[in-house]
């Protein structure tokens, strides 16, 4: 969905989250044993970004358009200063979740 407001669409945000994810990538290693899937959507001042693997879906994380614009254009500092920082954290979020899921199916709720 394009946000002439902004000049952004929720497309290019999930492409930012998803070139933070292959950053995280290079540095950890994904437990959960896939890419996730990313979505976003935009609130009117923020972009709510989710992110789901294997049945598991989490979040959000909330991204200013500023962020994504930064992250699109190559802009972001290295060392986590970037997205990569904002979205390690629904990662791990992720992780513990899916796990938590394959140790007790019945107590974790997915979306």
């Amino acid at each position: 969905m394009y946000i002439s407001s902004i000049g952004l669409t929720t497309n290019q945000a999930c492409a930012a989250v998803v070139a933070a994810l292959q950053e995280d990538l290079e540095i950890n290693n994904f437990t959960f044993g896939s890419f996730p899937e990313v979505s976003a959507t935009w609130t009117g001042s923020l972009f709510s970004v989710w992110l789901k693997a294997r049945g598991v879906k989490v979040g959000p994380v909330l991204l200013r358009a500023h962020d994504v614009r930064m992250a699109l254009w190559g802009k972001h500092r290295p060392g986590g200063t970037g997205l990569l920082a904002k979205i390690q954290p629904l990662v791990i979020e992720l992780e513990h979740t899916y796990h938590r899921r394959r140790e007790s199916p019945s107590q974790v709720v997915t979306l």
